[in-house]
């Protein structure tokens, strides 16, 4: 990540809106949008995630994932420091039982347009 390389580095990457993830699945691009909508979610399993989602529908349109494993790399509220925020997002996007996301392990992935 710090050295630029594979998904990490500029020029390499295409920038997409959110809407234009469906085209993109098992790619690595640039994501942007603003977070309409951010939570944290505990699971059956006594874990947590955090989703950051562009868009009210977060069933049909890409959502950021943030699994409670890398949590402290974020800050204590993930969530809470996105929601709002206009966002550059860098991973690549996949289908998971019909959902779109890009997971994120790292803020670095991650750029809030000012």
């Amino acid at each position: 990540r710090q050295a630029g390389l594979g998904l990490w580095s500029s020029g390499r990457l295409v920038t997409i809106p959110y809407r234009k993830a469906p085209d993109f699945v098992d790619r690595a691009v640039a994501v942007h949008g603003v977070v309409v909508a951010a939570k944290t979610v505990r699971l059956g399993d006594g874990g947590r995630i955090g989703f950051l989602n562009f868009h009210a529908d977060y069933k049909r349109y890409l959502s950021v994932v943030i699994r409670e494993a890398d949590f402290h790399r974020f800050g204590s509220d993930p969530a809470g420091r996105y929601r709002g925020k206009d966002l550059t997002v860098t991973g690549r996007i996949r289908d998971r039982r019909g959902r779109l996301q890009i997971q994120v392990t790292d803020p670095s992935q991650i750029l809030i347009s000012e």
